[in-house]
């Protein structure tokens, strides 16, 4: 079975209890927290007209952080692996040290980073132990997840599931991400683990959670699961409403993840010449080489 790993590059926080908006400034910096994933274009516009001399320390501090987060979606890994660097470095909030640390680890799976990766890793680890709320050990232990899983360590990625799950019940967009997690998980480490019905459920959850960015992702492991599945006819009607989906989200990694398959699927229809033109899609969108596992797969339908 020829497999995909997509990982949840943008890792959420979760916040125990509603901000006091205290100035427009602050309600602008909120706003792009709810847009970040499923508009990101409207966030970085929002972004954009913030007054950032009117922020307080850590305003900026966030203010930096969603700025460095949202330069994921221009497919330059390793500058935004580099602006959170710089950011973990003089951060003095435990929030933000949480989540650009998250992020970095997340990201070290992409880019090679691998002895950076399993420090910083470690780092996260002792944060962990300190007295963090439970909204922040849900962003840590994603970020471990997502970093173990990309190390090909399953067993303590699990484990680390395992912890996340009790944390995350009572929290519907939490549970959502961790359900997308498992998705992932159970598909590249077996398909038969996976059922139509998990998927499905999955993706209810996370509509209902109005977490638009994971039920798209998840309805991209649908298409897959169709595809590994042999439901070849299915996931041919799945194809083009979801390929709308996800060329209007505008994401390097779930776009050419998407289109690595539809290279194969295409090759298994004998459509070579559709085949074909996905294989170079993906190649041509990733230019930088960030997104392999997507390169990989598309060149095996050219050669």
């Amino acid at each position: 079975m020829r497999v995909v790993t997509l990982l949840c590059l943008i890792v959420p926080v979760w916040l125990l209890a509603p901000l006091v908006f205290a100035s427009e400034q602050s309600e602008k910096l909120e706003l792009v927290e709810a847009l970040k994933l499923d508009d990101y274009q409207s966030a970085r516009e929002v972004l954009e007209t913030i007054d950032v001399q009117s922020l307080s320390s850590s305003e900026f501090e966030q203010y930096q952080y969603l700025e460095a987060m949202l330069s994921t979606f221009d497919g330059d890994l390793l500058d935004t692996y580099q602006r959170y660097g710089e950011l973990y470095q003089h951060a003095e909030t435990t929030e933000i040290r949480v989540r650009t640390l998250t992020s970095q680890v997340s990201l070290t799976t992409y880019i090679g980073k691998w002895e950076e990766g399993f420090e910083l890793a470690n780092q996260l680890q002792k944060l962990l132990e300190s007295s963090l709320s439970d909204d922040l050990k849900i962003t840590a232990l994603n970020g471990l997840i997502i970093f173990y899983r990309g190390a090909d360590q399953q067993q303590i990625a699990w484990a680390l599931m395992d912890r996340l799950a009790p944390l995350v019940e009572d929290n519907l967009s939490a549970k959502c991400v961790h359900r997308a997690q498992q998705i992932e998980m159970r598909f590249n480490d077996d398909v038969a683990q996976l059922s139509l019905n998990a998927i499905l459920e999955s993706k209810s959850l996370c509509e209902n959670a109005d977490n638009k960015f994971y039920a798209l992702y998840i309805e991209t492991y649908l298409f897959y699961y169709l595809f590994e599945t042999n439901k070849t006819t299915q996931a041919l009607m799945l194809l083009e409403p979801l390929k709308q989906k996800v060329d209007g989200m505008d994401f390097l990694f779930l776009t050419t993840g998407l289109y690595a398959y539809i290279a194969d699927l295409y090759t298994q229809l004998d459509r070579l010449d559709e085949a074909e033109e996905a294989a170079k899609s993906v190649l041509a969108m990733d230019t930088s080489g960030e997104y392999l596992p997507s390169k990989i797969q598309a060149l095996g339908t050219l050669i």
